[in-house]
């Protein structure tokens, strides 16, 4: 394909080297796009002809109990769509990784406002004290964390008896 469609460009006929170059990457292009385009264009038929015929003989087994030969062919269809199926996936999954190459750098700002969107939910601005009031400073916070924490953690009185008993 490449061999059939690039061209010697000499200087003098087209300027220079890079603008050949450019028209040859041009053209190689074009032809990529217009081959994509007749295999997608075949793909489609061949899997509306696949469809049809599935039909068709699971319509024949069902009323016939089918035959060998049948069958054959039914899971050979099959296969047909199948591998369709699966083509069309990946270029699906490599367009929209070609869509993300160019836009990559968009999301920048998404990630650090997301994290701190996180945090800001994440975070625990005011709490109340055993007195009813409400902490909203962060000494009072530390404080009153502090505190709670001071009482979950602390020894249990009969524990402290038993080890002065001892």
């Amino acid at each position: 394909m490449i061999k059939e469609l690039w061209k010697a460009h000499p200087p003098n006929e087209c300027g220079n080297i890079i603008e050949g170059f450019a028209q040859n990457i041009k053209g190689l292009k074009n032809l990529s796009k217009n081959k994509a385009h007749n295999k997608r264009l075949e793909d489609d038929q061949t899997f509306l002809k696949a469809e049809k015929e599935i039909a068709n003989l699971e319509n024949n087994l069902i009323q016939a109990y089918g035959m060998t030969d049948q069958k054959a062919r039914l899971a050979e269809l099959y296969t047909t769509r199948r591998k369709i199926l699966m083509d069309r996936e990946e270029a699906r999954r490599l367009r929209s990784r070609a869509t993300w190459l160019p836009k990559g750098d968009d999301n920048t700002k998404f990630y650090p406002k997301f994290a701190n969107g996180r945090k800001n939910i994440n975070t625990i601005w005011k709490l109340l004290d055993e007195h009813g009031h409400h902490a909203n400073t962060f000494p009072q916070l530390a404080t009153l964390a502090n505190f709670h924490f001071k009482q979950i953690y602390k020894a249990p009185l009969k524990l402290i008896l038993l080890k002065s008993c001892k």
